[in-house]
C-alpha cells in the first residue's frame, strides 16, 4: 500500500510538472520545486522499525529525532495497528506501528499538545 501511494504521488507530481512546463516554460521548474517543498504531499513516509516517544518528539534509528509541533495531527488505524502523524499541509509523514495503537495515540497526542515548538 505504501509503495502504491508513493508511485501515485510521483505520477501526479510528474503530470503537474508537465502541465506547469507547458504553461510557464523553464519557470515551471522553480514553481514545481517550491510546490514540492511547501504544498504537495510527501511521497515517502518514515516508518521506523524501532522508535522511542519523548515529550519533545520521536527518536528513531537510535539518534534521529523528529520534533513535535503543535500543528501536527494524529490519526490511528486500529485494524492495521499503526498511528500516523500528519503535517497540516503535506499530509502523513510518520507512521508508528505498534501492538497498542490507542496507547501510542494517547501518548503522542499529549506530547504534541504540550510541545514547546509552535511552528
Amino acid at each position: 500500500m505504501r509503495i502504491f501511494r508513493s508511485v501515485a504521488i510521483f505520477i501526479l507530481e510528474m503530470v503537474f510538472l508537465l502541465g506547469l512546463f507547458m504553461v510557464f516554460g523553464l519557470l515551471a521548474i522553480a514553481i514545481f520545486l517550491l510546490a514540492v517543498f511547501l504544498f504537495l504531499p510527501s511521497p515517502a513516509v518514515i516508518v521506523p522499525a524501532k522508535y522511542r516517544i519523548t515529550s519533545a518528539g520521536v527518536i528513531h534509528d537510535e539518534a534521529k529525532m523528529i520534533p513535535f509541533k503543535r500543528n501536527y495531527k494524529v490519526r490511528m488505524n486500529e485494524k492495521r495497528r499503526f498511528v500516523s502523524i500528519l503535517h497540516s499541509r503535506r499530509g502523513e509523514f510518520l507512521r508508528l506501528y505498534t501492538p497498542e495503537p490507542s496507547r501510542v495515540l494517547q501518548i503522542v497526542t499529549e506530547s504534541i499538545s504540550t510541545s514547546r515548538i509552535y511552528k
